[in-house]
């Protein structure tokens, strides 16, 4: 019968890499350990709080910290000189960041140039007549039902302090678009009732959202954000980035491009870029 030969006791060998002096109390005579286990799950809660955190921080535009008065541009709109106005349009998504994004920019060039300037949104969609909305939306149904609610406050009240006001104030938490708890805050915060509304989406809804995408489509715009000047492409902001913009892309390289297109009496704001 063949015996097993006996092993040797394994000795782990350690290096060793200098001393230190302590000048606290001194340590005990055994640490209790932590099982890697729970440190493991530890580490792996902090990093997913915290990526959650800057997840949210990045989709929300948070009331308390940006209200509502920073975002809209005040005041009544002059008509200034005799020229004719110039033409801005963003072609966007309801939902999209990129777009939420660039209309904080044109809430701010507005706040300069709204009284020489056609301020207006077009959508990005594609046509669905077997769709409740009569689309089909990048970012699902839900868009598509933010799209009519923003296509109908702008038919109810062409005034862009009203419309455009009232989708800042829902960018504000774009991702929940088209809450109705939220489309209804807004909705009074310009001075328009939710009912006025919820009845044009019903009733008319599907007939401008059609009407609207078409321009896109005719022009040629595909990315979200994009800008036209007077009809002209001007810049582009999509996956959180401008490009193509040959005039810059801060608020006050857009005042200078409405300024320089406009013929007529130019404003202070103008004078001033």
């Amino acid at each position: 019968m063949p015996t097993t030969k006996p092993t040797k006791p394994m000795v782990q060998k350690y290096k060793t890499y200098g001393t230190y002096t302590s000048y606290s109390l001194p340590l005990p005579t055994t640490t209790p350990r932590v099982p890697s286990l729970l440190t493991n799950h530890f580490w792996v809660l902090v990093t997913f709080v915290t990526a959650c955190m800057v997840y949210w921080s990045a989709t929300r535009v948070v009331d308390t910290v940006l209200p509502f008065s920073v975002w809209g541009f005040l005041g009544e709109v002059k008509e200034e000189g005799l020229g004719k106005k110039v033409n801005v349009e963003l072609f966007v998504m309801a939902k999209c960041p990129d777009a939420v994004f660039c209309e904080g920019v044109f809430a701010n060039v507005l706040l300069e140039v709204s009284s020489i300037t056609h301020f207006t949104t077009h959508y990005l969609a594609s046509r669905n007549t077997t769709s409740s909305t009569g689309l089909t939306c990048k970012h699902g149904p839900s868009e598509c039902q933010g799209t009519l609610q923003q296509l109908c406050i702008r038919h109810l009240h062409p005034d862009p302090k009203i419309w455009f006001n009232y989708i800042l104030c829902t960018n504000r938490d774009y991702r929940a678009i088209p809450d109705r708890e939220r489309a209804e805050v807004c909705a009074r915060a310009v001075g328009v009732e939710y009912e006025e509304l919820e009845g044009c989406v019903e009733s008319k809804g599907r007939e401008l959202a059609w009407k609207d995408v078409k321009v896109a489509k005719e022009r040629g715009v595909s990315r979200s954000c994009t800008v036209h000047v007077n009809g002209k492409h001007r810049c582009t902001h999509d996956g959180g980035e401008w490009y193509d913009c040959p005039g810059g892309h801060a608020v006050e390289d857009f005042v200078k491009s409405v300024c320089e297109a406009y013929e007529g009496e130019k404003p202070r704001a103008c004078r001033e870029v």
